[in-house]
């Protein structure tokens, strides 16, 4: 499942640049909510990355 990146809502700033979650980020996703002072605050947040893309899928992105 790919979204069009043109439809996406994306905001650039100096330093940062917004845009809503794609599918294609959930390894990026996953590695960083594995990280121990994530999950030190946000243990509910361990899933295995098969979870992560189910909540990417059918819960955080455009089209869900």
């Amino acid at each position: 499942m790919s979204t069009n990146a043109q439809s996406i809502l994306t905001i650039k700033c100096k330093d940062v640049i917004l845009r809503e979650f794609l599918v294609e980020d959930v390894d990026a996703i996953y590695s960083l909510t594995q990280q121990p002072h994530i999950i030190e605050y946000l243990p509910e947040w361990s899933v295995s990355k098969e979870q992560r893309l189910n909540w990417l899928t059918n819960y955080e992105t455009v089209g869900a």
